[in-house]
């Protein structure tokens, strides 16, 4: 156990360092921060550190909620809860900074309910949520995937996809508590390149636990002994978000955070949670949080809609942090962050973003290799 540890946490170290250099050394010419705005029915973004916000998508749109950008690929994913379908939109920035879209609807997913969703480093589109497929089948929840490869064929032919079905309730039941799932109305969902993180919207019991990390692709042979609680709290968790090493969360309007190798920890019957508490500080009031995230470098940013603001706090450690107002924002809902490079150094950063998703492969697959007794075995990470 103590051996494979080691072996995940020099691969996450190694993956997160990688990915860091490769963002850090790249110029940047422009970061936005992209909100969905419901009562507005609008998508608007602010060039930061300006806080004028700015239209995106100001028509077609009924309730926007979640939204998450693929940076590579230029693709905005928009949830809207009026008609439960998830389109993409194609944007680009101008020569003067502003950016807008092709104003093309590209329609993934219908009937689906959509908690919460978010794009790994592959463009792969992860959602927390419920999907109704056609009749005579029946909906079910769970963690959802849909390919880089599978959306590029969305564009090409225009049909629907049927996303694939990580996790559900049938592969968490752990055979020592087969009345607990350890998934039970998914309501955040987070990923990395080898784990995929989600808290559970209802709480049955400790057993199910708030916070569950499990694999990206689940081993064949009894999945549910490859589950691990982070965090066995009874409240429901709302928000999630990640950075390479931690986990932050929300539940009863407070942000929380645990180690992404924190495993079985017992909270105990009158504790809120396992994981540390990282904010509110100096509010008086509680929040409404809506969205959080992390930044690639150290930032967490959330939206609220109880006030009416963006904050953010640094996310570095697990201690308790100030949140700082950003900018004013009308009920936002949904956030995503998009960072420009620039013109002198696309082609350069596009070899070496080849490269270096090449290595974060390879170290993926090592990962893999390393723990991987450990997932056929049944044993927990």
């Amino acid at each position: 156990m103590e051996a494979r540890s080691f072996w995940l946490l020099l691969v996450l170290s190694l993956l997160h360092a990688a990915d860091s250099v490769r963002l850090r050394l790249a110029p940047k010419t422009g970061r936005y921060l992209i909100a969905s705005f419901p009562l507005l029915r609008q998508i608007n973004y602010v060039r930061l550190p300006d806080p004028t916000w700015r239209p995106l998508v100001v028509s077609g749109l009924e309730k926007p909620q979640h939204i998450t950008v693929d940076a590579a690929r230029r693709r905005l994913f928009v949830y809207d809860e009026a008609d439960t379908n998830v389109v993409w939109y194609h944007f680009r920035v101008l020569p003067s900074g502003r950016l807008i879209t092709d104003g093309h609807r590209h329609l993934v997913l219908a009937s689906t309910i959509v908690r919460s969703f978010t794009v790994d480093n592959t463009g792969a589109l992860f959602v927390a949520g419920v999907w109704n497929p056609p009749e005579p089948e029946m909906p079910f929840q769970g963690i959802f995937k849909l390919s880089a490869e599978a959306l590029d064929a969305s564009v090409s032919d225009g049909l629907l996809m049927k996303p694939f079905a990580i996790w559900t309730k049938n592969n968490t039941m752990a055979l020592n508590a087969p009345g607990s799932p350890r998934l039970n109305e998914p309501s955040a969902v987070a990923v990395d390149p080898i784990h995929v993180f989600w808290g559970n919207g209802e709480v049955a019991d400790a057993a199910t636990g708030a916070v569950i990390r499990g694999a990206v692709n689940p081993p064949l042979k009894q999945p549910e002994e490859s589950l691990a609680v982070l965090d066995a709290g009874m409240e429901g968790v709302t928000v999630m978000a990640a950075t390479p090493s931690d986990v932050y969360y929300v539940m009863a309007g407070k942000i929380y955070g645990v180690h992404k190798d924190t495993a079985g920890q017992s909270c105990g019957e009158n504790a809120a949670s396992c994981g540390v508490e990282v904010g509110p500080q100096r509010l008086n009031t509680t929040l409404d949080i809506k969205a959080m995230i992390f930044d690639g470098e150290g930032t967490m940013y959330l939206s609220d809609k109880k006030t009416d603001a963006i904050y953010s706090f640094a996310s570095g450690s697990l201690n308790k942090h100030y949140l700082t107002k950003v900018l004013d924002a009308t009920s936002p809902f949904g956030l995503a962050l998009f960072s420009e490079l620039s013109s002198s150094s696309a082609f350069g950063l596009r070899r070496s973003s080849a490269a270096a998703s090449k290595l974060l492969a390879l170290l993926a697959a090592a990962a893999a290799v390393a723990v991987g007794t450990s997932l056929v075995g049944g044993e927990g990470w």
